[in-house]
């Protein structure tokens, strides 16, 4: 029994500790000013006033409206946050004031979930040192200026926010830096987002449609618009006497894409525009870079590894890099896109990227051969083309080309080559295979008797020695006694150095000999020494032969002889 009232007196204090949870602040159901530092609110009903709603002047104070309206008559301040730090403002529906939220010379101010619309002059206004303040997930409709941040309110961070149907500017910065502007909706305004006379603002992320402006700089300076989609709009984007911005990784789509006054110096590359026109250029023309260095990024249209330039494509289907030539599939324009002068894309987008697996099948590595004519066999697997061209590159020079390549089908292209050492490979567009050596060989090795002299006389025991070399390499040297095929040294030496045969004869029958050696090479070309002739002196009735080769060009060893007795 005492267990069972210890687990509801538990239950109550648990039930008691969610509802405080749950309630925290004071209620409040009228406008006032808020002046006490460390204070919680909470409105749950809605308000009405002339004037003006809310003063809060105190630090550390949270209003939250419980989705609860705070109503004006299209005059004065809905909320006014003055001279102060650490506030938060959530949860509200402000409508029908002159001003919906206006913030004065105050830091760390939060503005969370709140809709605030129909206002006559502005949604949301930050001026007069409003620093380091954060407006997250509001949704800003139907007012002159939707949310304005102005005279050196920086450090700024405006997100995830709805600004739409604004009179004049979805989000107008004046004199203000350092602002993070992301994740924006800004639909149905006349200027989406707007940058007057400030600098170093970051625009990324955003949502920019069917603005008559999408987003402006009026002297804006050292800005980044990146990752942003703006379509639909008249002019995406304006810049007036506007200088080193980074413009980059969004969609322009819709009549003008950038509209150029007077401004120099803006780096715009990896942007795809799609416009009646893309860039209009007015007063005086200066130089913008359209394009960064090409290298390994994710390209803002279509398949490729790399960036560069922009796509530029129109809206009837002929823009540059809709029709340029993209020969090696690279994903580039082969030629440069002139915009205006001073103001050249040099790495254009194109539209025909592919990668390419390529198999070289013949000849094999390292091959030798004594034909000049060869066929060169490969297979290339295209990922997204089902016919490409093909180039044989023989020693690093393009030598012959095949336009009708059909995917993953074994190709052959053939080709001349003079004698001696080559490199081979194929490429497909972009992507070049293996490098494979092939020798061609056409000429017979050289081989010249050395010892004994010619027509001289010598004992039974006999050294026959002869120097050869050749380009591929010795391949077997051969023995004829008297015309008969009598020795045979197997070497298959694919180097090409100078070497010394030698066939020791033991005991041969006197009388006179005559001898040469028919050598082949690798590549199977063969030929034949001189004809000598030398006279043995004394008798025997057994005759032995063994033969060696030693390579005096470095390298190598001995090979065996295939003895073979003949019959006198």
């Amino acid at each position: 029994m005492k267990g069972f009232v210890f687990l509801i007196l538990l239950v109550g204090v648990v039930f008691l500790s969610i509802s405080v949870i749950a309630y925290s602040g004071e209620n409040i159901n009228q406008c006032m000013n808020l002046n006490v530092n460390d204070k919680s609110y909470v409105i749950n009903e809605s308000l009405t006033y002339v004037s003006g709603c809310f003063n809060i002047t105190g630090n550390n104070i949270t209003l939250d409206c419980n989705g609860s309206y705070i109503v004006g008559i299209d005059n004065g301040i809905g909320i006014h946050v003055k001279n102060t730090t650490n506030v938060t403002i959530k949860n509200c529906i402000i409508i029908n004031w002159s001003n919906g939220i206006l913030i004065n010379n105050s830091a760390h101010v939060s503005l969370i979930n709140n809709t605030i619309s129909n206002n006559s002059v502005r949604g949301i206004h930050l001026y007069n040192r409003s620093n380091y303040n954060k407006i997250v997930n509001n949704t800003v409709n139907n007012n002159y200026q939707g949310i304005y941040l102005s005279l050196d309110s920086n450090y700024n961070n405006v997100t995830e926010c709805i600004v739409s149907n604004n009179s004049d500017a979805g989000i107008r910065l004046s004199f203000s830096e350092h602002i993070s502007i992301s994740a924006i909706q800004a639909y149905n305004n006349s200027r989406g987002i707007f940058l007057f006379n400030s600098g170093d603002i970051n625009i990324y992320r955003c949502e920019v449609w069917n603005n008559s402006q999408g987003i402006v700089l009026h002297n804006g300076n050292l800005s980044k618009i990146m990752d942003n989609d703006l379509q639909n709009n008249e002019y995406g984007i304006v810049l007036n006497s506007s200088c080193n911005n980074i413009i980059n990784n969004s969609v322009i789509v819709g009549n003008v894409g950038i509209d150029i006054h007077e401004s120099t110096e803006n780096h715009i590359y990896n942007n795809l525009f799609n416009n009646s026109l893309n860039v209009n250029f007015s007063g005086s023309i200066y130089r913008n870079l359209w394009n960064t260095t090409k290298h390994e990024g994710s390209r803002i249209r279509y398949h490729g590894i790399n960036v560069g330039g922009n796509f530029w494509a129109i809206s009837v289907g002929n823009g540059f890099s809709e029709i340029c030539n993209d020969s090696d599939y690279d994903g580039f324009c082969d030629s440069n896109y002139t915009i205006t002068t001073n103001n050249t894309d040099y790495l254009p987008l194109s539209d025909d990227y592919d990668e390419f697996t390529i198999t070289l099948l013949y000849p094999e590595i390292a091959n030798i051969t004594n034909n000049q004519t060869i066929e060169f066999v490969f297979k290339a697997n295209s990922s997204y083309h089902q016919v490409f061209s093909c180039t044989l590159y023989i020693d690093e020079v393009n030598t012959s080309k095949n336009d009708r390549v059909k995917n993953y089908t074994i190709t052959t292209i053939t080709a001349d080559l003079d004698e001696g050492a080559h490199n081979w490979s194929v490429s497909c567009g972009y992507k070049h295979s293996e490098k494979r050596k092939i020798v061609v060989d056409i000429t017979a090795p050289a081989i010249n008797l050395s010892q004994p002299e010619n027509n001289t006389n010598t004992t039974e025991n006999v050294t026959l020695i002869a120097n050869t070399s050749d380009l591929s390499g010795i391949k077997n040297v051969s023995l004829y006694l008297n015309g008969t095929f009598n020795a045979t040294i197997d070497y298959n030496d694919s180097s090409a150095a100078s070497h010394s045969v030698v066939f020791n004869i033991n005991n041969l029958v006197g009388g006179i000999w005559i001898w040469y050696l028919r050598v082949c090479d690798i590549a199977l070309n063969c030929n034949n020494s001189e004809t000598w002739i030398f006279t043995v002196t004394t008798t025997t009735t057994t005759t032995t032969v063994e033969g060696t080769i030693s390579q005096t060009g470095g390298g190598g060893g001995g090979g065996n002889a295939n003895i073979i007795t003949p019959t006198w």
